[in-house]
């Protein structure tokens, strides 16, 4: 081969690739992380360039700088076209309609069928989501994520989040592990707080503090799981906690 003469190997190699994964894969392998972070950066630009955003805009977004924002400009306006013509095919994909994406996109799949009891009896349901690259799990108590199944740069599926077996041991556990965490997170600093002139005083659970709103958040509540009205692709989750839980003065 000539010293100047291109070798094809390279990108014959990348039309053989079948999937997204395997494409993952193969570049995870060729590359540096901050060769893919830079062409994965510079197709997001070349995106923020054609919707016609500013260079403000752009940097704010995607970390560039503006040399590289630069760069990109002339490359779709003196290069061949063909990143402008594949980011534009991106751009009408986002803009369709969601049943129509979810046609020409991956298989999607939604369940929900009962995971367990709760120490008092109640069935725990679990929602799965699942689509040919990720796998989520939810359950009914507390919104836990149970599941993130992805896979690894092998092909093999893993699980990526901690948690349990059993609802059981979710809701025995006192770390709120995955779980959806209200009316508020964190402290609220010797249970009691000033709502207008008044001081509420809530109740108490962690030293003298209310942590993660008491013993009946939404981290220890039961949520009702349902398939999300006219979509495929979603379930809703819904709880209530009522005017005077835990001294909470409202409905939430």
């Amino acid at each position: 081969m000539q010293q100047n003469e291109r070798n094809t190997a390279l990108y014959e190699a990348i039309l053989r690739l079948n999937s997204l994964d395997e494409c993952i894969r193969f570049f995870d392998d060729l590359c540096a992380v901050t060769e893919l972070r830079t062409m994965e950066q510079r197709y997001a630009v070349a995106g923020c360039l054609l919707q016609g955003k500013v260079y403000s805009e752009i940097r704010r977004e995607t970390g560039a700088s503006s040399a590289t924002v630069s760069r990109v400009n002339r490359m779709l306006n003196y290069g061949t076209g063909s990143v402008a013509e594949s980011v534009r095919e991106d751009l009408a994909a986002q803009a369709s309609p969601p049943t129509q994406r979810n046609k020409e996109g991956p298989t999607m799949s939604v369940s929900i069928q009962d995971f367990g009891k709760s120490t008092s009896g109640q069935t725990v349901k679990l929602a799965t989501l699942k689509n040919d690259f990720i796998e989520v799990q939810l359950l009914s108590y507390a919104a836990i994520i149970h599941r993130i199944i992805v896979k690894d740069r092998k092909g093999n599926p893993v699980d990526v989040v901690l948690g349990y077996d059993t609802a059981a041991d979710y809701e025995l556990n006192t770390d709120s592990m995955g779980a959806a965490v209200g009316r508020f997170a964190n402290r609220i600093a010797g249970a009691q707080f000033p709502l207008y002139e008044e001081i509420v005083h809530i109740t108490p659970n962690q030293n003298g503090n209310c942590l993660h709103s008491g013993l009946h958040g939404f981290n220890h509540t039961m949520f009702d799981v349902a398939l999300t009205p006219g979509e495929t692709d979603s379930v809703t989750m819904t709880a209530t906690s009522p005017a005077g839980t835990d001294g909470f003065p409202r409905q939430f």
